[in-house]
């Protein structure tokens, strides 16, 4: 903004308040002296008045000041640079310090090598509104009333000034204001009513039909989390499950929302903590990335939550070897629910990605493109590698960091397990449970590396779990 109004000599100066111009109080002070007979207070005091009272102690100020021979209106110190081109040249010969130049008649802006006192200002920094604008206020008066900065005063008769206050009219605060109110949205960000719904939740992509991605949430309800309704002899459970996908411009929305209700066997006999009922919603999105809304809502006491992350979505179009996600399950079994199908297996869902020291880790992921060779066939390697960290587990998960990754990598594997298998399609799903009593307690990250024994190309997916505490 500085650089916008001043051009790049201000790069040299330090502003402690405000960039926009604003009158000293040298002007002020001759309205507001003991004795004037202008009363501030007065309702009957006009603002004509105080022009005429301004544009008369103008003339009183000695010529150093801006007074008659500097003439107020024409009065413009632009640029300190002009005198021979240098920063040196403006440097003041005893403390070394720049000069302050950037003066408009009797306004000025506020850098830390400004001695000038001006009338009472506020400076409002708003770093989400168009990219981040700056609104200075002042007390033009002295009663306390704020308003947008004026605008520094000129005269056709001044055509350099003329030229620096139409810079100065694009960053006027009440012109950057109206700008900001025509174009920013209005929105309203309603408060969850009651007490937060705490839930779990997973999730993991997959290659979808025409170019799409199969996105799938995985939910965990914690039951003492919802209100239990007791029928008769069975428990019963009601929640309402929603998830909002909004790419970089926000000019798409995917939304799927679903009920689901549980009753007798499928509500936990006992409320422990860690326990949960799973549950999963599919949607399909393009590629790309994107801003997640998860939401849970207990449709019977009706306590509402809601998480919200990025999400970038691979795009699984391109035609070489991939991976799909890692999706982390608490079990793999012959029969089950069909939403949780797979081909031919059911995969139950971890969303809470914490396994107990009694339990085993499963996971399942999907291999694309496959290079098959000269007698039609595939062959490739799979390698499971899990590494233990020392780090605590609070934390860890939202957030894939260099910083993670190298703690991980320096460590030597718990358990390595290395398959290879042929087949004939290029397409393959894959599934392993693996036993952990060789694995710390603590964080753990489950590695994947895939490579394909036919065109030597490799690639590799990483996930990572709690286990044992």
């Amino acid at each position: 903004m500085a650089v916008d109004i001043y051009g790049p000599e201000a790069a040299f100066f330090t502003f402690t308040g405000p960039v926009f111009p604003i009158r000293t109080s040298r002007e002020t002070g001759s309205l507001f002296e003991q004795g004037d007979p202008m009363d501030i207070a007065d309702e009957n005091f006009t603002a004509e008045e105080a022009g005429e009272a301004t544009d008369e102690s103008m003339n009183e100020l000695p010529e150093a000041e801006g007074g008659e021979a500097a003439d107020f209106r024409l009065g413009f110190e632009r640029n300190p640079f002009e005198r021979d081109g240098t920063i040196g040249s403006v440097l003041d010969e005893q403390t070394g310090q720049l000069n302050t130049r950037l003066q408009f008649g009797r306004f000025s802006p506020v850098t830390i090598g400004s001695e000038i006192d001006t009338v009472p200002w506020e400076t409002w920094t708003y770093i989400q509104i168009n990219g981040g604008i700056e609104i200075t206020f002042t007390d033009e008066w002295g009663n306390g009333r704020y308003d947008f900065a004026p605008l520094p005063d000129a005269t056709t008769e001044d055509p350099d000034a003329i030229a620096y206050i139409a810079r100065m009219t694009e960053h006027m605060p009440e012109v950057i204001y109206q700008q900001a109110v025509s174009t920013s949205p209005d929105f309203y960000r309603p408060g969850l009513p009651g007490d937060i719904l705490n839930f779990y939740y997973d999730l993991a992509h997959f290659r979808g039909p025409d170019g799409q991605t199969n996105l799938e949430i995985y939910y965990g309800i914690p039951p003492e989390q919802v209100e239990i309704e007791q029928e008769a002899d069975s428990s019963f459970i009601h929640v309402q499950l929603a998830v909002a996908l909004a790419n970089e411009g926000h000019t798409s929305i995917y939304r799927t929302t679903d009920e689901f209700a549980y009753r007798g066997a499928q509500v936990p006999s006992t409320i422990e903590q860690g326990s949960f009922v799973p549950e999963i919603i599919k949607t399909q999105v393009p590629p790309g990335k994107y801003e997640l809304q998860v939401q849970m809502k207990d449709l019977i006491s009706g306590r509402t939550g809601l998480y919200r992350q990025e999400l970038q979505v691979r795009d699984y179009r391109i035609p070489e070897l991939q991976v799909s996600e890692i999706q982390l399950a608490s079990s793999i079994a012959e029969e089950g629910a069909t939403k949780f199908l797979k081909e031919d297996v059911w995969i139950i869902p971890m969303p809470t990605r914490s396994y107990a020291a009694t339990q085993n880790v499963y996971a399942y992921f999907e291999i694309y493109n496959l290079t098959k060779d000269t007698f039609g066939q595939t062959r490739y390697k799979t390698e499971y590698r899990i590494r233990s960290s020392a780090m605590p587990a609070v934390g860890v998960f939202g957030a894939v960091t260099a910083g993670l990754r190298t703690i991980f990598r320096t460590r030597k594997p718990q358990v390595a397990i290395t398959n290879e298998l042929t087949g004939r399609d290029a397409d393959e799903r894959e599934y392993v449970e693996i036993v952990l009593n060789k694995v710390r307690p603590g964080v753990n990250a489950l590695e994947v590396i895939v490579t394909d024994l036919v065109s030597g190309k490799s690639i590799e997916r990483e996930v990572r779990f709690r286990y044992g505490n």
